[in-house]
């Protein structure tokens, strides 16, 4: 599925928030297979295009019930 960044929030504890819309007009938030946010030295970055294969988080806990974990990613035209 296409997902634009939107967003690349650097954290205190040395991981980045990603926020970024589905083609479908769904906002997610990428975090790593394990649940983790991304880290650091992450690929993503605000107005890239990725086709991005993912699954739900499982149990999500409000705020965040955009979570998804991130299984294959790939970088539009590259």
């Amino acid at each position: 599925m296409d997902v634009l960044i939107l967003s690349k929030t650097h954290m205190n504890n040395g991981k980045c928030c990603i926020g970024g819309i589905t083609d479908g007009d769904r906002y997610v938030r990428l975090l790593t297979p394990t649940g983790e946010n991304q880290p650091e030295n992450t690929e993503f970055s605000p107005r890239q295009v990725w086709d991005i294969e993912f699954n739900e988080r499982p149990n999500p806990v409000p705020p965040h019930i955009e979570d998804v974990l991130v299984r294959s990613k790939k970088l539009r035209g590259s």
